[in-house]
């Protein structure tokens, strides 16, 4: 007999969860995981930035963080037309840091690879193993030390 009980209470419970419907009570979690998957690939991307793959972790890091987005506005939307607060600015939030950070590693990967560029197009005429490409690199792309 208790048997029973407890089944029967894990069906209603099992029933109330789903009278709210795929968004949960609030809304709360939706679009979560990816917010915080592209805020940490975000920040990654611009840590790894100096490596020219932080453009595109940063890519993958926009991608998830509009996917946050419009989940969470649409959660939104489902929630406060069941009548019911919704709770999604997490989600939100955290999508819009993580396109925010990706668009930041995309810049900095791309200046990186400009400035790289332009300094082998100068040093060019020089003998690729000789010390003086060495040095011209260094000068043309501002790590030969400090100025005086």
């Amino acid at each position: 007999m208790a048997m029973n009980r407890n089944r029967s209470n894990e069906e209603q419970l099992i029933d109330v969860r789903d009278t709210y419907g795929p968004d949960g009570i609030d809304g709360s979690a939706v679009g979560r995981n990816l917010g915080l998957t592209a805020l940490v690939l975000g920040i990654g991307g611009l840590l790894l930035s100096w490596a020219l793959i932080g453009g595109v972790i940063g890519v993958v890091a926009i991608v998830l963080g509009v996917i946050a987005i419009v989940k969470s506005v649409g959660a939104k939307r489902r929630v406060a037309a069941a009548g019911r607060e919704a709770r999604t600015a997490g989600a939100f939030g955290l999508g819009l840091i993580g396109v925010i950070t990706g668009l930041a590693a995309i810049a900095v990967s791309a200046a990186l690879l400009v400035v790289a560029n332009a300094a082998l197009q100068k040093c060019d005429h020089l003998d690729h193993t000789a010390a003086e490409y060495q040095q011209c690199i260094s000068n043309e792309t501002g790590t030969d030390g400090p100025k005086r």
